[in-house]
């Protein structure tokens, strides 16, 4: 249970504190290495820690610099209510004013003290990071400390900050980091070491009134303290469960986001959940809330990444941070996520026997491949093992069957470009037609919710949608006239997607059914053979302009995200794990690494001997209706 693990997740969790004065304060991630940034130190990392030796806050102070009346003050940041990690209740006097003044610069001698002096305990990394609002007037100089900033752009020395200004925090920022000594990873044992001074230098000359800023100490996580238990009306989120699935690959690739928010104040108190990943793409993803999690109080968001700098294959570290819009306050956490190599498939052909007829479609369903052939109908093959395939029974029809598709007990199949046949299939030894639908100009089907979309070609019929509940029943409740010649359809979350011949891609609303109509449409170079849909997106296959990739997040809007020329005519097209496979008629099966969507390209192939018109993908092999060759089985790995 997720709320078991709050009091470990707290060791490891970021606790920034946005103060009154809008300024940021924040805690330190591992940090990956970031090419372009600025070299400020030969003794500051390019990335700091190890799995083990992440970051932690232990105390934030809110600063005023006033040149007007002369005054410098630095106190801890006030809360209504008890930080869940205690900082500044265990921690108020971690860091001291031990002098100031102007010479005529603005300097201070701040003090950084252990806040276990005399305990032994050691492991400390003690770092102060000063997040200062921008300002044309304000200038920084701190050459002892080897630190320099400007006032127009945000300096990421060490990219601990750049989500401060990317969430529009303080708009834009001047943050600079200090050690207290020059080596980091240093063990600050409090037996040996107590306390250290380091003077700061401040060119504020030209700015009127009061400076705000915000000053956090932080430190490795090896102390010993303990969190505070989490109570009712907690002040922000308190814990982020994080998930990140694979698809990462040095060549691209994109990956699932799944984070979970405990916030005891509720859904609206959340404002924001980002991430950034400084390795993989610019900027952050804002994530998207989905539903509720399993346990009171729980939030999943949810959104994808991508390797949009095609990193090379390794572990790397990325951010997350969720915003609590009604107090201003964030909660950090990161989590590792891997980079795997580009997997280069290489298929192989291990069909057993030759099938005869000359296949169209194929559809696989509990260890049976269901073939639609020229000449003999429906045909249903034993593939359990693939290796020993076997035909058990053939369905005539009244002529040609151009597609088929399996749901529960009943195979629905188009025949002669004029109905739809319902077969019972249970069991597919005696496999019977039980009803039959004119649908004339029938081609593509395809089965969802208790209807039956049938792609009714060019006979100004469009889609046709049917009832088949029961199956021995079924009749036409609705159809929609389409621009083209419908071939293929697709259904997806309250949508169907009609590879429009002539006129690409015809989006049609079905919910419901009955008053189904086309929302939006997305012209294909070809006007589309074959569609398939995952996800945010829509794949066509495009005849001799190969694949298309079509963004539907918004059905209302569709666009064209990328396209790849594959080697022959792409016809059909079948999505699975992060690849398309595609049949291209002359040029056999091509697969498809869409796991960056807008960066498709080909990682394997088999040039099949008849002309593959469509394939099926099922547990590591693909199922090729290959024309005149007949059913083809591909082991993929």
């Amino acid at each position: 249970m997720k709320h078991a693990k709050i009091l470990s997740t707290l060791l490891l969790a970021i606790l920034i504190i946005i103060s009154s004065n809008a300024c940021s304060k924040g805690k330190s991630p591992v940090e990956p290495v970031i090419d372009n940034a600025p070299d400020i130190s030969q003794d500051t990392p390019s990335s700091f820690g190890t799995e083990s030796d992440n970051r932690n806050v232990l105390c934030v102070y809110d600063c005023v610099i006033d040149p007007v009346t002369k005054t410098f003050t630095i106190e801890p940041a006030n809360r209504s209510a008890d930080y869940h990690f205690p900082l500044t209740q265990l921690y108020p006097n971690v860091l001291q004013i031990t002098g100031y003044g102007w010479t005529p610069n603005f300097w201070a001698d701040i003090k950084l003290v252990h806040p276990f002096p005399g305990s032994g305990i050691d492991g400390f990394d003690p770092r102060v990071i000063a997040i200062l609002p921008a300002n044309p007037g304000v200038s920084m100089n701190y050459p002892e400390l080897y630190v320099f900033a400007n006032n127009s752009v945000l300096l990421n020395p060490d990219g601990y900050t750049r989500l401060h200004d990317i969430l529009n925090v303080v708009g834009n920022a001047n943050p600079f980091v200090a050690y207290f000594k020059d080596q980091p990873y240093r063990v600050w044992s409090s037996f040996y070491e107590t306390q250290e001074t380091k003077r700061w230098d401040m060119d504020i000359s030209g700015f009127g009134g009061p400076i705000s800023f915000s000053l956090v100490v932080d430190v490795s996580t090896h102390f010993p303290s303990v969190p505070q238990h989490i109570v009712d009306n907690a002040p922000e989120p308190v814990q982020l469960d994080i998930e990140v699935s694979g698809g990462l690959r040095d060549n691209g690739g994109t990956a699932d986001v799944e984070v979970t928010v405990l916030d005891w104040q509720g859904l609206s108190s959340i404002g924001a959940v980002a991430v950034e990943a400084p390795d993989f793409f610019t900027g952050i993803v804002n994530l998207e809330y989905s539903d509720t999690g399993p346990e009171p109080n729980e939030y999943i968001f949810r959104g994808t990444i991508s390797n949009d700098y095609l990193a090379p294959s390794g572990e790397y570290n990325i951010l997350f941070a969720a915003w609590d819009q009604q107090t201003g306050i964030y909660i950090y956490d990161e989590t590792k996520v891997t980079v795997d190599e580009e997997i280069i498939l290489n298929p192989i052909d291990i069909t057993p026997v030759n099938f005869d007829g000359y296949a169209y479609s194929v559809y696989i369903s509990l260890g049976y491949a269901y073939v639609a052939t020229f000449e003999y109908g429906l045909q249903i093959i034993d593939i359990d093992p693939p290796e020993s395939a076997y035909l058990i029974n053939t369905i005539e029809t009244i002529g040609i069957t151009n597609d088929v598709h399996v749901y529960g007990d009943y195979a629905y199949v188009t025949s002669g470009y004029s109905r739809l046949d319902i077969v019972a299939i249970n069991p597919p030894e005696s496999a019977y037609i039980v009803s039959s639908v004119d649908t004339p100009g029938a081609q593509g089907v395809y089965i969802s919710n208790g209807y039956a979309y049938v792609a009714a070609g060019g006979y100004n019929r469009g889609l046709q949608i049917i009832d088949i509940d029961p199956p021995e029943s079924a009749y036409i409740v609705n159809s929609v006239d389409t621009p083209g010649s419908a071939v293929d359809v697709y259904i997806s979350n309250g949508y169907a997607y009609v590879a429009d011949y002539g006129s690409g891609l015809q989006i049609v609303d079905i919910d419901p059914p009955e008053s189904a109509y086309i929302i939006s449409s997305i012209v294909t170079p070809e006007g589309g053979y074959d569609i398939s849909v995952s996800d945010d997106y829509a794949y066509v296959a495009d005849g001799g302009s190969g694949l298309q990739i079509i963004d539907i997040l918004s059905p209302d809007f569709p666009f064209h995200v990328s396209s790849l020329n594959t080697p022959g005519s792409a016809v059909g097209v079948y999505i699975s794990n992060g690849y398309a496979y595609i049949a291209d008629y002359g040029s056999g099966l091509q697969i498809v690494d869409i796991a960056r969507p807008s960066y498709p390209h080909i990682v394997g192939g088999l040039n099949t001997h008849g002309n593959a018109n469509n394939v099926y993908v099922s547990d590591g092999y693909a199922y090729i209706a290959d024309g005149e060759d007949g059913l083809r089985i591909i082991d993929l790995w």
